[in-house]
C-alpha cells in the first residue's frame, strides 16, 4: 500500500515514523516548506513532494492529512474527489464549513475516514469506558472532566507565538485544541449539547483566542447527564484527568499519576474503598503506543476492511459540539 503524508510538522512526522517502523507500506510526504522537505527526506529518506498534485501522481491508496486545523480542509476534499482513503488529524476542519461535501464525497467513493482522536487507544481511557459499559456505577451522577498545561511548555523546541495553538483563525484555542476531552465524553456519554460556558483570555500569553473556557454540556447517556469541562493554556502543573461519579462509586482517569482507579466504597473504610481499585497503570506508557495503534486501526480498515473505532460523522459532532460551546462561551470581565 502507498500511504501520502500530507504536512511535515511535528505530527505528521510522527506518524512518518510510526508508519516506516511498522514497515509494509510505501510512504511519501507532501511539503511546501523546503527547509521541512529537506531534513525529512534526509532523515527517512522517502519522497518529498513541493505541491498535492505531486503527491497525487504518485498514486497513494491513502493519505494522512496533517497540516494545521485551518488547512485540513481543502486537500482532505481533494484526496477524498480522487478516491484516495483519508486519515486527517484532529479536529476535522476548524469550521463546519464544507464538510457536508467531504462527508458526501467519503460516502459516495466508499472511502475509509478516520479522525486523529488516539485517546480513544489510551489504556487508562479504555478501562473507563468499560466501566461505564459494564454498569458499574450504577446510574451515573455526574462527570468531571480538565486538562490544564501551560501552552508555552509544550513543545519546547517551538516558539508557541508561531504555532497554529496561538491564532484563532488557524484553530487554536483552548477549545479546539483541546477537542480531545471532548471527543472522549462523546465516547462515553453520547451526544453532548452545551447548557454554558465561559472564558476568554486570562493571560498575558501572546495569542488572539481563548487560554481558558469552563463549560456544562449535558448528554444523553443517560438523559441529562451533566459533564463540567475545564479546558485551559495556563496551568505551570499538567493537570489531566476525568472523574465520572454514580451512584455505587467513583472511576477516575488521572493521565499525570498514570493510573486509571475504580473506587467502590464499603461500609468499611478498607485501603481498597480509600484508595480505590487500579483498573489501569499506565505510570511506564509509552504515549506514542496510542498512535501506533490508532495507525494500525486505520491501515486494518484501509487493507480488509475492518471497523473503525470512530465514525466521520462522530469526528463532526464532536466540532460542532466545540464551535457551540465558543458560540455560547460568556466572556470573563477580567480577561485581558
Amino acid at each position: 500500500m502507498k500511504l501520502l503524508v500530507i504536512g511535515a510538522g511535528s505530527i505528521g512526522q510522527r506518524h512518518l515514523r510510526n508508519t516506516l517502523q511498522l514497515g509494509g507500506v510505501e510512504c511519501a510526504v507532501v511539503e511546501p516548506d523546503p527547509q521541512q522537505r529537506e531534513a525529512v527526506a534526509a532523515a527517512c529518506s522517502v519522497p518529498v513532494f513541493e505541491d498535492l498534485d505531486e503527491g497525487i501522481a504518485w498514486r497513494p491508496q491513502a493519505a494522512m492529512v496533517c497540516t494545521p486545523s485551518h488547512a485540513h480542509l481543502e486537500p482532505s476534499l481533494r484526496c477524498a474527489s480522487e478516491g484516495i482513503h483519508l486519515f486527517i488529524e484532529k479536529p476535522i476542519s476548524h469550521s463546519m464549513d464544507g464538510l457536508d461535501e467531504l462527508k458526501r464525497l467519503v460516502e459516495k467513493n466508499n472511502l475509509i475516514c478516520l479522525v486523529g482522536y488516539n485517546l480513544r487507544f489510551h489504556p487508562g481511557l479504555q478501562a473507563v469506558k468499560r466501566v461505564l459499559d459494564e454498569g458499574r456505577l450504577g446510574s451515573l451522577w455526574f462527570a468531571e472532566i480538565e486538562y490544564g498545561h501551560y501552552l508555552p511548555f509544550w513543545r519546547p523546541d517551538q516558539d508557541y507565538r508561531k504555532t497554529y495553538s496561538a491564532h484563532r483563525d488557524m484553530g487554536g484555542g483552548a477549545i479546539l485544541d483541546l477537542i480531545h476531552e471532548l471527543d472522549y465524553a462523546q465516547w462515553f456519554f453520547g451526544k453532548g449539547t452545551p447548557i454554558s460556558a465561559v472564558g476568554g483570555k486570562r493571560s498575558g500569553l501572546e495569542l488572539d483566542c481563548e487560554d481558558l473556557c469552563v463549560a456544562m454540556v449535558e448528554y444523553e447517556r443517560p438523559s441529562g447527564m451533566p459533564v463540567r469541562f475545564h479546558l485551559d493554556y495556563l496551568q505551570r502543573r499538567y493537570v489531566r484527568y476525568c472523574k465520572v461519579v454514580g451512584e455505587h462509586g467513583v472511576a477516575l482517569w488521572d493521565m499525570p499519576a498514570g493510573s486509571t482507579r475504580l473506587y467502590l466504597p464499603t461500609a468499611k473504610k478498607t485501603p481498597e474503598a480509600l484508595d480505590g481499585t487500579v483498573l489501569s497503570d499506565f505510570t511506564d506508557f509509552d504515549f506514542n503506543t496510542c498512535y501506533i495503534h490508532e495507525l494500525e486501526s486505520y491501515l486494518r480498515a484501509v487493507e480488509n476492511g475492518e471497523r473503525l473505532p470512530l465514525s466521520l460523522g462522530e469526528a463532526i459532532e464532536t466540532l460542532s459540539l466545540a464551535l457551540a460551546i465558543r458560540e455560547k462561551m460568556h466572556p470573563l470581565q477580567s480577561s485581558v
